[in-house]
């Protein structure tokens, strides 16, 4: 009777033991960030409005991501990704954190301070949105010409391993 009361105790810790080093090597929860340009702009200004098509396609994007779980915006310091995200944001009261459109360090570093499991939207322009997704990924984003509005990146992070990137298009004939 002993010795099975000495297995039960010893095949219950190492139970324990294993459960508990499951739980601490659980992973955790992905972390997805949803990435765009700008919508169509004015021609014309060093700082352009969007225009009314780009108005357009700013509600389409908003009425995509409106059920995401989207929980932080960025954008750049311009007014046409501000206004890119503006329908979102309002839509989702989110207030949006603006980062310079030079610093792609600044904005990986700000997403990578999110808690796991967030979904955040970035709007930025032709020449930091794929490179942005490149960086938090590993993965290689092509470029993206400056005629092409509706490329969407969905970037899903695995904390400190290489995530996942892929690419939609969204809004292609908001008129």
């Amino acid at each position: 009777m002993r010795t099975t009361v000495r297995i039960a105790l010893v095949v219950g810790a190492i139970a324990l033991t294993t459960l508990s080093t499951f739980a601490q090597t659980a992973p955790q929860p992905s972390t997805t960030v949803f990435l765009v340009r700008h919508a169509e702009k004015e021609a014309e200004g060093a700082d352009p409005s969007l225009s009314e098509t780009g108005r357009k396609r700013a509600k389409i994007l908003a009425d995509m991501l409106a059920d995401a779980g989207i929980t932080a915006i960025f954008s750049s310091e311009f007014h046409r990704t501000q206004q890119t995200a503006a329908p979102l944001a309002e839509r989702l009261g989110i207030k949006v954190t603006v980062v310079s459109g030079k610093d792609i360090d600044a904005v990986v570093a700000r997403v990578r301070e999110l808690k796991p499991g967030a979904r955040a939207l970035i709007v930025g322009h032709s020449n930091t949105v794929p490179a942005v997704a490149s960086r938090l990924t590993g993965a290689k984003a092509a470029e993206m010409p400056d005629s092409e509005f509706d490329r969407l990146y969905v970037a899903t992070l695995h904390g400190t391993a290489p995530g996942d990137l892929v690419v939609i298009h969204y809004g292609t004939n908001p008129d």
